[in-house]
C-alpha cells in the first residue's frame, strides 16, 4: 500500500473521531466501541492506532484529553497516565462486549476544542460518511469476504479499508467475483438500488 493511502486512512480515522465527538465529550472506551459499531471498523481494531490518532489530534489542537483520578477530578494526563492507559486499554477493549464499554473505569476522556469544531465544520460532506456506503460480511468458515455496495469501485475501496485494519488477511489473486443486486438497505438508513455484491477469497498469514 502506498504511503499516501496510509495517510488517507489515518486522516479518515480522525474524521470519524471528530464526528463522534461533535455531540459532546466521550470516554476512550466509548469512542473505540463506536468506531466498530457505527463507522465500519473491524472488531480487531488496534487500540494504539486509535490512541495515536487522538494524540495527533491533540497536537493539532483539535481535542483535549482529560484523565479522571481516583477522587473523580479531571486533569491533563501525564506521560505515566498515558503509558498505563495504553496497557490497560489493550488488555481490556479487544475482549470487552459493547455493553461493558459504557463504563470506562480507566478514565481517559476526550472533548473537542473550538479548533476541533471548526475542523469538523470544514470537512467535505462525504469525508465522514464515505465508509458507511457499503456492507461487509466476513465468512470465516469459507474464508470469503463479501461486500455489497453501490458499485465495484466503492466495494474495492471498502476492501482496501478493511485490509488496512486486518493485516493478517491476504486476498487470493484472481478470486474476485461480481454479482448484481437489486436493492440493499444499510444500517445507517441508506438504500442502494442496482448495486453489486463483490466477493474475494482470502488466506490468513501464518502466526
Amino acid at each position: 500500500m502506498a504511503d499516501n493511502d496510509l495517510y488517507n486512512l489515518g486522516a479518515l480515522l480522525q474524521c470519524h473521531l471528530l464526528d463522534l465527538l461533535i455531540d459532546g465529550p466521550s470516554s476512550f472506551a466509548a469512542l473505540y466501541g463506536a468506531l466498530i459499531r457505527h463507522c465500519g471498523y473491524p472488531d480487531t481494531l488496534e487500540v494504539p492506532l486509535v490512541l495515536n490518532a487522538l494524540l495527533e489530534m491533540e497536537q493539532q489542537g483539535w481535542v483535549k484529553a482529560l484523565q479522571i483520578d481516583e477522587e473523580g477530578y479531571f486533569h491533563v494526563p501525564t506521560d505515566e497516565d498515558r503509558k498505563n492507559n495504553l496497557y490497560a486499554y489493550c488488555m481490556w477493549l479487544p475482549r470487552a462486549s459493547f455493553e461493558e464499554l459504557s463504563l470506562d473505569e480507566i478514565g481517559l476522556w476526550y472533548e473537542l476544542t473550538s479548533e476541533g469544531r471548526a475542523r469538523w465544520e470544514g470537512l467535505p460532506d462525504d469525508s465522514v460518511n464515505s465508509l458507511r456506503q457499503w456492507k461487509l460480511d466476513d465468512s470465516s468458515d469459507t474464508s470469503t469476504i463479501v461486500i455489497q455496495a453501490a458499485n465495484t469501485e466503492i466495494a474495492k475501496e471498502a476492501l482496501r479499508f478493511w485490509l488496512f485494519y486486518n493485516p493478517k488477511i491476504n486476498i487470493v489473486n484472481g478470486s474476485m467475483t461480481i454479482e448484481p443486486i437489486s436493492d440493499l438497505s444499510l444500517s445507517n438508513g441508506t438504500k442502494i438500488i442496482n448495486g453489486v455484491k463483490v466477493s474475494w477469497r482470502y488466506q490468513l498469514t501464518p502466526h
